[in-house]
């Protein structure tokens, strides 16, 4: 058997191989493999695992040439893009209207900590595995989960996700471990786990999501729930790896359960999960403003793109 393997960090990686009958070529394109087989020197098998890839063959004479096809990008639209459980919504941020994307997304138990890259224009997450451990997963504009090898444990499963400016997808576990994936297509350690630790809450409370933002690429911000009452700003750095407090902010809505952060500009917007009302924060720590009424919802998360223009 003569193999051929093919590597490379674009999904327009293309494969050109010459075929002579009675051999069997293997291609692998992004770990996802196609299979070609003669038959009776006339007809070409070629298998797709996951479908994720739209394969066109030609065959002449003696060559074979295979075109793997970009699955189909975001645009950073203005609108939020909400995960619960496997179901994909497009938000309306200033209306508060969900419209479904995808039922199915992805194979697996759930996906959570989900966040937007502007390197690719797609969303990045994880999903549950029966394993209890967690795997990255990218999903396309038609809300198609694709799977990647990456798997990492988590205690206590990972509910704050997003992707910075430099395609760093960041993680945050409620047993306060916290790990950060590559996502850059350019660098040599893409799709990898280049980094991991704990870190300490600076008040006692629950993170559920936390968001990058276009116009400060030292923190990540997070709305956390103190208590059923009582709402705190806290941001995370990416180069301490420490908590800080911005301000306590009160009894804000509901039961303080800010599931899906949003990043607009210098400030993101928020939904409670219980009642569903979407805020605006503020980095400073002012005052958050009520925005408009949104969907409830739960074992969720929020994703948007940071270089889009305000709802």
């Amino acid at each position: 058997m003569r193999r051929r393997n093919v590597h490379g960090d674009s999904d327009h990686a293309a494969a050109h191989s010459f075929f002579n009958f009675g051999f069997v070529v293997i291609v692998a394109v992004k770990r996802q493999f196609v299979v070609i087989v003669a038959v009776k020197r006339q007809f070409v098998v070629i298998v797709a695992i996951k479908l994720q890839f739209v394969v066109i063959v030609a065959i002449k004479r003696q060559f074979i040439v295979i075109v793997v096809i970009k699955p189909p990008a975001f645009s950073c639209d203005a609108g939020g893009y909400l995960i619960q459980l496997n179901t994909l919504y497009r938000l309306d941020l200033e209306t508060g209207v969900m419209t479904t994307v995808n039922e199915a997304v992805g194979d697996e138990d759930g996906i959570n900590a989900i966040g937007y890259n502007v390197l690719d224009n797609y969303i990045w997450g994880v999903q549950e595995l029966p394993s209890d451990e967690w795997q990255l997963i990218r999903i396309d504009s038609d809300g198609n989960g694709l799977a990647f090898d990456l798997v990492v444990p988590a205690a206590d499963g990972y509910q704050a996700g997003d992707v910075d400016l430099d395609g760093q997808l960041w993680l945050w576990s409620a047993d306060n471990s916290w790990l950060q994936i590559d996502l850059d297509p350019t660098s040599a350690t893409y799709l990898q786990l280049v980094d991991s630790g704990t870190s300490t809450l600076a008040v006692t409370g629950i993170v559920s999501d936390w968001v990058a933002l276009a116009d400060d690429t030292e923190y990540l911000y997070s709305v956390q729930e103190i208590s059923t009452t009582n709402s705190s700003l806290v941001r995370w750095s990416k180069t301490t790896h420490d908590w800080s407090v911005v301000s306590i902010l009160g009894n804000v809505d509901g039961r303080q359960v800010w599931g899906a952060l949003y990043p607009v500009g210098d400030h993101f917007y928020g939904s409670e999960n219980n009642v569903g009302d979407i805020y605006s924060f503020y980095t400073n720590g002012s005052t958050p403003t009520f925005v408009t009424e949104g969907p409830t919802s739960g074992s969720n998360d929020g994703a948007r793109c940071a270089l889009a223009p305000a709802p």
